[in-house]
């Protein structure tokens, strides 16, 4: 494994968990923005405070989170002396990223849950069938599965180089 190799994968592995975390940061603001501007809440602040919550709590993921996913740059040198090792820990880092998925992508799921409830009591409230959120219902459960084979299959890619680069070393 080459230097250049090891320094272009490590920028890799912070990429996508800037991406990630800034990408479910931003669908939890874009549901809590759709709930309010177009479901006006007037039986409960239940759904408005739980909405403000999940977006406060994805706000401060950023924030908590903000020194492991933006780390400063490595000195040059990391990557010649000891850049397998480098490596092992920034993969590391990410398979503890995404074992932590739990903190930074709960928001997504609760506004998600939160909207979809929000969505259902506006429809009885007008006389709505609930049938007719159904396709917004499948399309939701797709992505929550998705997202979670996803998680499920890139920890596994992680484990697998992690394996690979401990029996280089043994």
């Amino acid at each position: 494994m080459t230097s250049q190799l090891v320094r272009k994968r490590s920028i890799q592995l912070r990429q996508e968990r800037q991406r990630g975390l800034l990408a479910i940061t931003a669908a939890v603001l874009l549901i809590a923005v759709l709930a309010f501007w177009r479901f006006p809440m007037n039986v409960s602040n239940w759904y408005d405070a739980g909405l403000i919550a999940v977006s406060a709590w994805a706000i401060s993921s950023v924030f908590v989170l903000r020194k492991k996913i933006w780390p400063p740059p490595p000195p040059p040198d990391v990557f010649s002396a000891n850049g397998v090792d480098f490596y092992r820990a920034e993969l590391l880092e990410a398979r503890s990223h995404l074992r932590a998925t739990w903190m930074w992508a709960a928001p997504a799921f609760l506004a998600l849950g939160l909207f979809t409830v929000r969505m259902a009591a506006q429809a009885q409230g007008r006389g709505i069938p609930i049938k007719n959120l159904a396709p917004f219902l499948a399309l939701s459960i797709i992505w929550a599965v998705a997202f979670a084979i996803k998680m499920r299959s890139r920890l596994q890619a992680l484990d697998a180089e992690i394996r690979e680069l401990d029996a280089l070393r043994d």
